[in-house]
C-alpha cells in the first residue's frame, strides 16, 4: 500500500510531528514505512483466518509495528518472539513458556479470542517526548479511520462482551482522548475507554498481570 495515497493528511501530521529545520525526516523513511505496513497488514489479515470459529473477546489496542531500518519486518503476527510477545502470551498462559512455533502460538491465542489491533499505520520510533506532544494526539485522532477499518473487517466475529486493554501508557492516553464516547464495535457494543484499561506498569511497558486484571 502507498501510505501517501491512503493516508495523505495523516502523513502530513506525521511530518509535522517529526519536523526538523529544513529537513523532511519522513521522506527518506517512506519506502520502508510502506514496506513495514504491507508486511504487517498482510500478516494481520492472515491471522484472521486463525480466529475463524472463535469470537474476538480480548482486544488489545497497541500503537504500530516496530520501526526497523532494514531486514525482516519485526511484527507480532510474523515473528512471534521477544519480550512484548512473551508478555501477552503470559497474560493467557502464565505458567507456559512462549512457544517457538509461530502458527501454533497464534492459533492458541486465537482460540482464547485474542486480537491485537494497531492504532497507527506509521511504524516510526515515537519517543516519549513525541507521544506527549499535542500533535501526536492529533495524529491518533486523525488515524481513527485506520483503526475503525480494522475493527470493521467482516472476517471478525465479536463476542457479546468484548474486553479492551490499551498496551502502552502514552499511546493509550491519546486513544482515550480520541474516543471520548468510547469505541463502537460492529455488533453495536460501546466500550468506554479509561486509564484503568492501560496495561502498562511504571515503565510504560505492557504488563502481563495488568492484562489479566483488565481482561478478567
Amino acid at each position: 500500500m502507498d501510505l501517501e495515497k491512503a493516508y495523505p493528511s495523516q502523513l502530513e501530521t506525521l511530518r509535522f510531528l517529526f519536523e526538523a529545520k529544513g529537513k523532511d525526516l519522513i521522506a527518506d523513511k517512506l519506502p520502508r514505512l510502506n514496506h513495514i505496513f504491507e508486511i504487517a497488514d498482510g500478516e494481520w489479515l492472515e491471522n484472521l483466518q486463525r480466529l475463524k470459529g472463535n469470537r474476538a473477546k480480548y482486544l488489545l489496542l497497541a500503537e504500530a509495528p516496530p520501526w526497523t531500518e532494514a531486514g525482516e519486518v519485526s511484527y507480532f503476527y510474523n515473528t512471534f518472539s521477544g519480550q512484548w510477545v512473551a508478555t501477552i502470551w503470559h497474560a493467557f498462559f502464565p505458567s507456559e513458556r512462549l512457544t517457538p512455533n509461530i502458527d501454533s502460538g497464534l492459533r492458541k491465542l486465537a482460540n482464547q479470542g485474542f486480537l491485537l489491533v494497531d492504532t497507527l499505520p506509521f511504524s516510526m520510533k515515537y519517543p516519549s517526548s513525541k507521544r506527549k506532544n499535542p500533535i501526536y494526539y492529533n495524529l491518533v485522532r486523525e488515524c481513527l479511520p485506520f483503526l475503525f477499518d480494522k475493527i470493521a473487517n467482516p472476517e471478525i466475529e465479536w463476542a457479546d462482551e468484548v474486553r479492551v486493554a490499551l498496551a502502552f501508557k502514552l499511546n493509550g492516553l491519546a486513544v482515550i482522548d480520541a474516543l471520548p464516547n468510547g469505541l463502537v464495535l460492529p455488533n453495536k457494543q460501546i466500550i468506554k475507554l479509561t486509564a484503568n484499561q492501560i496495561a502498562s506498569d511504571g515503565s510504560g511497558f505492557t504488563n502481563s498481570e495488568k492484562l489479566r486484571n483488565i481482561w478478567h
